[in-house]
């Protein structure tokens, strides 16, 4: 079956020059959205782990507050 892509979004310099943002939801209890967990750093310091570490802990907070991510269809 065809997977829903995790939900994340990484923004490369494309929008403000020299600056990248990585960010993922925080849901809650009631599977509404609560927040984001989002980093922001120069451009040149963009790493793709920086985009696993940024999902793991919009996890573990939605997991603190009950929620759970939708899960992949």
């Amino acid at each position: 079956g065809r997977q829903r892509p995790e939900p994340l979004v990484t923004v490369p310099a494309d929008l403000v020059r020299e600056v990248a943002a990585i960010a993922a939801p925080v849901f809650d209890a009631a599977g509404a959205l609560a927040g984001v967990i989002a980093l922001t750093m120069p451009a040149m310091r963009l790493h793709r782990q920086h985009a696993s570490d940024v999902q793991r802990c919009a996890r573990r907070v939605t997991a603190e507050l009950g929620g759970r991510y939708p899960p992949a269809t």
